[in-house]
């Protein structure tokens, strides 16, 4: 793309114009997207299989009301396991309650819209980062917004989806904080990282497998091929910065989880594997649901 630009004689306008582009090639991203999920933006409520609708007094029950423990559970196994998805249940409180937006759209603007946009806007700026070839930016956003694996997802598991799509967001701010040194970005990352385990802390696991595969990587080449340890020491103090940030933002679950008993009732089930219970720290809009039904106000 850079030799077309240069042959047209375009490249007149320097960084200026490249920024434009970018902006274009962003554009045009945004209109394949909403192409791709316009199903999303026709009115009314969209519930499928597990994903339930929820009245607004119900929503407005979640508005800075966190608890540990849910009645329609019967074992203590289960007390502390959704404790990760209040910031999202807080949000949907804050839309009911202060917006007094209905099911419909506060589901749209928590699930279908990021879903449906985030995709290709994150791995286009993750790979523009990368890569310097604009065609092999737009072709990576493309194609990992439309396969298959996040179009099922974001029809069937919008947890995850969510989560799929602040991926590349994430390992993009991670990289930049290792290559920077940059306080900002490891801060960014972090706080990306803990909305995405809000979302799906499972899908979030993977990823924090995969940041830690690139630190490896970062360490060799630092300090086993260039013999620079100065740098190899920069490194890590970005990478211990994410991690105590991320732990820091996760506290509202981590301490309640760790506190309430979930990994010794996990682990009495589970004792050869008691690490086993952080699996399945993923919730469903429904699971912080005590009533079915309007209260009668």
């Amino acid at each position: 793309m850079r030799v077309i630009i240069k042959k047209l004689g375009l490249n007149m306008f320097g960084r200026r114009f490249e920024e434009k582009i970018d902006a274009i090639l962003v554009f045009v991203l945004l209109v394949y997207s909403f192409f791709l999920h316009r199903g999303y933006f026709y009115p009314g409520i969209m519930t499928k299989g597990d994903w339930d609708f929820h009245f607004k007094e119900e929503m407005i029950s979640w508005f800075f009301k966190p608890c540990a423990w849910l009645p329609e559970i019967s074992t203590s196994a289960m007390k502390t396991m959704w404790l990760t998805f209040y910031p999202i249940a807080i949000t949907y409180g804050f839309f009911a309650k202060i917006l007094s937006f209905d099911f419909g759209i506060v589901e749209r603007i928590l699930f279908f819209f990021p879903a449906s946009f985030l995709p290709a806007i994150s791995m286009y700026y993750l790979t523009r980062y990368l890569f310097k070839r604009r065609e092999v930016c737009l072709f990576s956003a493309i194609l990992y917004s439309s396969n298959t694996y996040i179009l099922l997802s974001s029809i069937t598991h919008l947890t995850v989806a969510m989560a799929y799509s602040l991926t590349p967001l994430i390992i993009a701010f991670f990289i930049q904080s290792l290559h920077e040194k940059s306080l900002r970005k490891s801060v960014l990352a972090s706080v990306v990282f803990t909305i995405s385990m809000a979302y799906e802390a499972r899908i979030t696991y993977i990823t924090a497998a995969t940041l830690v595969l690139y630190l490896l990587h970062d360490i060799l080449l630092h300090t086993v091929l260039k013999r620079d340890f100065s740098e190899f020491l920069r490194s890590l103090k970005m990478f211990i910065i994410f991690m105590v940030a991320s732990i820091a933002l996760s506290a509202y679950w981590i301490l309640p989880f760790i506190l309430g008993g979930g990994r010794e009732a996990f682990a009495s089930r589970l004792p050869s594997k008691p690490w086993i219970c952080l699996l399945y720290t993923s919730p469903s809009p429904r699971d912080l649901s005590t009533s079915r039904m309007p209260s009668s106000a």
